[in-house]
């Protein structure tokens, strides 16, 4: 079981065929989860998008400008510190955005 964001990463990219993205209102803002995306998308993992209720469209350009205040300093170097820039992050929205969701 992933006990640090690096594990969880690590587990994305070695682990995962299919991740699984549970998009609610508040899913992409925490700092994990984007996270996930980021590493999902940098691996080449295939991801299933699920819309749940109330989950809003999904603008990623203005998610990618929100990045910079979107978590608190130390999130952002948690991310830094298991490899995930906040480029990857807005990588990983862009996908998201564009992906097919159930």
């Amino acid at each position: 079981v992933p006990t640090s964001l690096d594990d969880v990463c690590n587990a994305v990219k070695d682990d995962t065929a299919s991740l699984v993205v549970l998009r609610t209102a508040q899913s992409l803002t925490r700092h994990w989860g984007a996270a996930e995306v980021a590493a999902a998308v940098a691996n080449r993992v295939k991801l299933v998008v699920v819309r749940c209720d109330g989950a809003g469209d999904l603008d990623p350009v203005e998610l990618e400008q929100r990045l910079d205040s979107m978590w608190t300093l130390e999130q952002i170097n948690e991310l830094h510190l298991s490899g995930v820039t906040l480029d990857a992050v807005a990588a990983g929205m862009a996908v998201l955005a564009s992906s097919e969701e159930i």
